[in-house]
């Protein structure tokens, strides 16, 4: 439910669009993969999430544009998690570690094309699977590493996927975007 305020100010300008169809059921972070794939349904080739508590610190039609390149577009987890690589997750999930990340994947901003697509559905049924909804039932400190929340599926996913396979540009916290 949008305020009026917000309301008003999407319909004054021309760079967004406020769709206030119920694409998802739920609520919190795991919503991410399902409501990305609604607006594709809905036609849209080029979509992303911004997370409320997201400051953007550089230009963003720059990081668009580096998007509109076919690139999976993610930001990096700047502290909590950041110890844990992401070859972990991703033999936790039993995925093949093709990709070694620097850093951890957060999903404070995430852009995504029609092509990602099949990464966008594994990322759903994973985080819908009974394995992650247990773990989420479960205190944040004593979730598994792999199923803190839907960032750590995400970062799981990527590492499975070489770079040839699924490039991906990611935002730095302090350059690109402060969190």
């Amino acid at each position: 439910a949008a305020s009026q305020e917000f309301e008003q100010w999407v319909q004054e300008t021309t760079s967004a669009r406020l769709d206030k169809g119920s694409f998802f059921g739920g609520g919190g972070w795991n919503i991410k993969p399902a409501a990305l794939l609604s607006l594709l349904d809905k036609g849209h080739s080029t979509v992303m999430w911004v997370d409320s508590d997201i400051v953007v610190t550089s230009d963003l039609e720059q990081i668009w544009a580096k998007a509109t390149n076919g690139n999976l577009v993610v930001t990096e987890e700047p502290w909590m998690m950041q110890k844990i690589r992401g070859d972990t997750r991703t033999r936790r999930w039993n995925l093949p570690v093709k990709r070694d990340l620097k850093c951890s994947i957060n999903s404070g901003v995430v852009i995504v094309h029609a092509h990602h697509r099949p990464l966008l559905e594994r990322w759903r049924d994973l985080m819908e699977g009974e394995q992650y909804t247990t773990a989420q039932a479960m205190p944040f400190n004593d979730r598994p590493i792999h199923m803190k929340s839907d960032q750590d599926v995400l970062t799981a996913l990527i590492c499975s996927h070489s770079e040839d396979e699924l490039p991906v540009m990611i935002l730095k916290s302090g350059r690109h975007i402060i969190q």
